[in-house]
This record gives C-alpha cells, sequence and structure tokens, in this order.
C-alpha cells in the first residue's frame, strides 16, 4: 500500500507542476495513470503496523492537499479560457458588423 500511495503521490506532484507550467496536453495521461493507481489502492489492504498507517495516513493527506490544490488551479485555467471565448466571440461579432457596414 505504501508503495503504491509513494507513486499516487510522485504522479500528483507531476499534475502539480505541469498545471503550474500550462502544460495541460500532459495532465489528461497523468491522471489516467492516477486514477489507474488509485484503482489498484482500493483493491490494496490496509497495513496493520501503526508506523506503516501513520506512513499511509501522512501520504494520503499529501495527495489530498495536491488534488485540493490541482481543482483550484484547473477552475482558474477554465475562467482564464471562458474569458479568452468570450473575447474571441465579442471580435468575431465585431468583424462581422464592420464586414456588414463595409458592403
Amino acid at each position: 500500500m505504501l508503495n503504491l500511495l509513494d507513486k499516487i503521490l510522485g504522479i500528483s506532484r507531476q499534475i502539480s507542476k505541469c498545471m503550474q507550467e500550462d502544460k495541460w496536453s500532459e495532465v489528461e495521461s497523468l491522471q489516467d495513470k492516477q486514477k489507474a493507481l488509485l484503482n489498484n489502492l482500493e483493491q490494496t489492504a490496509t497495513p496493520c503496523d501503526t508506523d506503516a498507517q501513520q506512513k499511509a495516513s501522512k501520504l494520503s493527506t499529501q495527495i489530498q492537499k495536491l488534488i485540493a490544490e490541482q481543482i483550484q488551479l484547473s477552475n482558474k485555467n477554465k475562467q482564464k479560457l471562458y474569458v479568452e471565448i468570450k473575447n474571441n466571440n465579442q471580435s468575431k461579432k465585431m468583424n462581422k458588423a464592420y464586414a456588414l457596414q463595409v458592403k
């Protein structure tokens, strides 16, 4: 279980880095890998050892924090794209109106 959590944490860090660097095309494939590991994690037994449980809890918390940050970054990017689309649509309307005036 700890090995899987460690891998998930590593991929989560990669996802965050890609998001911060605007490498959104790489994010989806990393998220697919992360999802597959999370599915494997669901089928893994919880450790009985207290130390292992504490490590698993710590890793899980780190993963949750990264995912929360990723959601915020994703929402910011969504808003940015929305503004770009809105501006592009407005520009198209202006060009169309200008073209009608020229005729």
